[in-house]
This record gives C-alpha cells, sequence and structure tokens, in this order.
C-alpha cells in the first residue's frame, strides 16, 4: 500500500480502470478529507456531508472503466458540490421542476452539443412555463420580442415601474434558484471529455 501513496493521480486512475480495488482505496484516502470539507462548507451537517462523500467514491468505483485522470481533484469536488447542491434543493422548497432539471442535468454531462442546446431550452421553456401568468408575460415580452420596458407597460396596461419589478423578480428567481444549477452545467460541460 505504502507503494501507492507515490503514485500519481493518473496512475491510480490507469490501475483504477484495471478494477484495482486498492488503487481505489488509495483515491479514497486521498480525497476524501477535503471533498468532506468542500462539502461542509456548503452543509453544515456531518452525516449528509459523509453520505455525500460516499455517493461521489460509489459513483468513482461505478465508473472505474471510463475515468479518465485529466484533472481528478476536479472532477470529484464538481460531482460533490453537484450531489450538495442536489440535497439543498431537495431540503428547500421544492417545485415538479426541480426533479427535472436535475434529470436533464445529468443526462446531459454525456450529450453532444445538439443535444445540450435542446435539453437548456426546455429547461427554459419549463422555468417560463412556471412564472406566473403576468411575470411569464413581461419575460416572453422582453426577452423573446425584445420590447423595452415603457412599450410592454404600454401594450398590457401596466406601469413602467410594474414591469421593472417583474422583470426584476424574474431575474433574481433565476438567479436564486438555478445559478448554481447553470454554473454546474458549465462545468460539466468543461468536463465532457472525461
Amino acid at each position: 500500500m505504502e507503494t501507492l501513496k507515490n503514485l500519481t493521480d493518473q496512475e491510480l486512475v490507469g490501475l483504477l480502470n484495471q478494477n484495482s480495488e486498492p488503487a481505489y482505496t488509495e483515491l479514497y484516502h486521498r480525497y476524501w478529507s477535503s471533498l468532506y470539507s468542500s462539502v461542509y462548507n456548503r452543509i453544515r451537517d456531518r452525516e449528509i456531508c459523509q453520505d455525500i462523500v460516499q455517493e461521489v467514491f460509489l459513483d468513482v468505483w461505478r465508473r472505474r472503466d471510463e475515468l479518465r485522470a485529466d484533472s481528478l481533484s476536479a472532477y470529484l469536488h464538481t460531482s460533490a458540490r453537484f450531489l450538495a447542491y442536489r440535497r439543498l434543493a431537495r431540503q428547500s422548497h421544492r417545485a415538479p421542476y426541480y426533479e427535472t432539471f436535475e434529470q436533464t442535468l445529468l443526462s446531459s454531462l454525456f450529450a453532444d452539443n445538439t443535444l445540450l442546446e435542446g435539453e437548456l431550452r426546455q429547461l427554459l421553456d419549463r422555468w417560463i412555463a412556471a412564472l406566473p401568468d403576468k411575470r411569464r408575460r413581461i419575460f416572453l415580452l422582453h426577452f423573446a420580442d425584445n420590447l423595452p420596458t415603457d412599450k410592454i407597460a404600454e401594450q398590457l396596461g401596466l406601469s413602467r415601474k410594474t414591469v421593472q419589478n417583474q422583470l426584476t423578480t424574474a431575474y433574481a428567481e433565476l438567479r436564486a434558484k438555478y445559478a448554481h444549477y447553470l454554473a454546474l452545467l458549465c462545468t460539466l460541460t468543461l468536463w465532457k471529455g472525461w
């Protein structure tokens, strides 16, 4: 086991690709603490953090024959962050949209660019459909039809301030609820070659 400690991540992943349990154990010991700390910074619950880290390593073992070691640390930490965000989303106010979003995000990891673009469009469409009616109409007039706020206010018989408030609320909701997913999706897309 001492000789495994001297191996690089690339060498360990090469052994892992060949079903080496000692290589897996070495990777587990090498990264467990940093993954736990990363997750604990987001979720201050020891048991949940341990579960998440365990889930990351179970996934590593399940995918052992297809893993590449271009940046193992980044891959492991991204996986841990994703699982932490997913756990937080389940604990917070849930809508049916979250489940669909998560499933699409996971499937996007291995999708080609055309499929990924289509899935992102579906996510945006679902988010728009979940908006309250007035906010949805304002959002679509502003972004799909490129209308300025004063024209939207005139067309809908609302004050310009109401239109601006609705757009600000839509932006805030999109940012608050989905920014971490979108950031993760960008990160996962960068690591897609894995």
